[in-house]
């Protein structure tokens, strides 16, 4: 997802198209983005987030899901909470990937992270030293029958049009030993429960919808509504001057969401290392600022968090602080960067005020 400014009024439109999906590498033509996304990302806080929502709105509700791309979270969302009466909405910013996404075929491939998916194909664990195993265990079997119950299999002839980067695919395809492609689409019945949108998050505080908001999904783009490229700083450099005053941002953000959500709903981020460390500015405090190689996230035996080290990040997440006024956190994550593992809260619940 591509926010075009903090100031973006990009007002939201109810389209009423089914959710469908979208083929390899899903890429922004008029930005040059890659909007990497796959099933079940992050399913520890998918699931919890899902129980939670069957817990406390057994009637049903709403489940809005921003930075949508074309449906996989959606989708992931949709078999954890199969029942029609959680519909999940979808939206995007950008018109190409909603474009793409309404074509109506998605692709699994054998290298990617939701590969566990593919009939009969065990999960290789990440290289522990020891070399890499098949693997395959019984919540990998549990998500692969979820996705099945919503999601047939279409043959190749049908869909491989539906591909947006064909060039790329054929080097995948031709350069991984014993590549596995498989192609599906969404079953009929479940349509009607998952729809993709044009809109902005900043604008999730004019949403009305029938049912109550129970929840709340923006994960992993956070760092588009500040410039907040903190996992890139490590690798390129972050906005040099870039000036914003992210705790009014964030305060703005976090009241929208609280008038949105019902009662005991919450807002979902993701477990990226840009939702939960931002890069201090030219308008941040002080007294709210420290040195990178203070915080949790440092690493003092890696060489590019060394080069780093001085640079200035906030005490306390801008987006933590703002929350933490209206929300309280009911589950975590981890996030793993350049080894390391660092607890964060990824769903917060609403508090009634």
């Amino acid at each position: 997802m591509q926010i075009q400014s903090i100031n973006a009024q990009i007002p939201i439109r109810n389209r009423s198209n089914n959710l469908s999906f979208g083929g390899v590498l899903h890429i922004d033509r008029s930005t040059n983005s890659i909007n990497d996304s796959w099933f079940f990302r992050d399913i520890d806080t998918l699931e919890a987030a899902s129980e939670h929502l069957r817990t406390v709105f057994p009637e049903g509700a709403n489940v809005l899901v921003y930075a949508s791309s074309t449906g996989e979270e959606n989708i992931s969302l949709k078999a954890l909470l199969p029942d029609s009466k959680y519909k999940v909405i979808g939206y995007d910013n950008s018109k190409e990937i909603l474009n793409l996404g309404k074509r109506g075929v998605y692709s699994l491939f054998s290298h990617w992270y939701d590969s566990f998916l593919l009939p009969n194909k065990a999960y290789v664990l990440k290289d522990s030293g020891k070399g890499s195993a098949p693997y395959d265990t019984r919540k990998n079997i549990s998500l692969r029958e979820k996705f099945n119950r919503i999601m047939k299999e279409i043959p190749r002839a049908d869909a491989f049009d539906n591909i947006n980067n064909k060039t790329y695919y054929k080097k995948m395809k031709y350069s991984i030993p014993h590549f596995v492609e498989k192609f599906y689409c969404i079953r009929d019945q479940f349509k009607s429960d998952i729809d993709l949108r044009l809109g902005n998050v900043l604008n999730v505080g004019d949403v009305k919808t029938q049912r109550p908001v129970g929840a709340v999904f923006f994960r992993n783009a956070i760092y588009h509504l500040c410039g907040n490229n903190i996992d890139e700083v490590l690798l390129f450099n972050h906005p040099k001057g870039h000036v914003c005053d992210k705790q009014l941002l964030f305060d703005n953000f976090v009241n929208a969401l609280h008038k949105t959500i019902a009662d005991d709903g919450i807002f979902v981020l993701g477990n990226s290392l840009k939702e939960h460390l931002f890069w201090a500015d030219p308008t941040t405090p002080k007294d709210k600022k420290a040195f990178f190689l203070n915080t949790n996230f440092f690493n003092k035996n890696i060489d590019i968090h060394m080069n780093h080290a001085i640079e200035e990040c906030y005490i306390k997440s801008p987006l933590e602080e703002a929350l933490s006024k209206k929300f309280i956190p009911i589950y975590y994550s981890f996030v793993e960067s350049f080894g390391l593992k660092v607890k964060v809260p990824t769903i917060w619940k609403k508090i009634r005020i």
